[in-house]
């Protein structure tokens, strides 16, 4: 009865203990971070972009992780220039009327990059903060390498 009492006492004192450590799935979510801000890129929970139907449906926003790459140089880009390219096609963006042949040319070329990057990245963004993505995260640390290159290529590209 004595040992049964200790192994109660026991349970009690570790259960919080290991409530409250990481699981195996949140320790791999925070290297894959460390990693993708060891390279520069900026780390952001937030809500995955939705398509139409599912905004006209009123369905719940999901959440995701943004990782974004800043513009390198100090030139302020136009705050009015907004474009968001999903992977099921469709795409959003924000523009006047006189800059419709560089909108067409940025979402050609965000459609390419979106193509070479891993599978878990729904949707890819350039907007007056940097260039953006949007994903599930279930990658490892090389999908965040090939993601920060392809931003990177893709940077220099629509610059």
């Amino acid at each position: 009865m004595n040992y049964l009492i200790i192994i109660v006492v026991f349970a009690i004192v570790l259960g919080p203990v290991f409530w409250i450590m990481p699981s195996p799935r949140q320790k791999h979510q925070m290297q894959v971070r460390e990693q993708a801000l060891t390279l520069g890129l900026q780390v952001k929970v937030c809500d995955l972009p939705q398509t139409h139907r599912a905004k006209v449906r009123l369905e719940p926003a999901v959440k995701g992780i943004l990782y974004r790459l800043e513009w390198r140089d100090n030139i302020r880009r136009d705050s009015a220039l907004n474009i968001l390219v999903m992977r099921e096609g469709e795409a959003e963006g924000n523009v006047a009327l006189e800059a419709k042949e560089e909108l067409d040319g940025i979402k050609h070329a965000l459609s390419e990059s979106l193509l070479s990057m891993p599978d878990d990245v729904l949707a890819i963004e350039y907007s007056a903060l940097g260039l953006a993505i949007f994903w599930r995260e279930r990658g490892s640390k090389e999908h965040v390498l090939i993601i920060k290159q392809e931003l990177e290529r893709l940077r220099a590209q629509v610059v």
